[in-house]
């Protein structure tokens, strides 16, 4: 696996266990809201990481 997607996948899997961690604290319905801004978020550090051709998230993906 080449290191983009290294980080991609990590990603992915850091918003499944974050989303797992605010279910079992709060419940589903708690968690709809900040679901839509963590994908958002997460959706476009991906997109600009990939779009300059760095492949980097930098601090703007850090929302966990």
């Amino acid at each position: 696996m080449k290191p983009a997607q290294t980080e991609v996948t990590l990603l992915h899997w850091k918003l499944i266990v974050s989303e797992l961690g605010c279910v079992i604290r709060a419940g589903i319905e708690a968690c709809v809201a900040a679901d839509a801004q963590i994908l958002i978020h997460h959706h476009n550090a991906i997109l600009s990481s990939f779009g300059d051709g760095t492949c980097e998230t930098g601090s703007s993906a850090r929302w966990l």
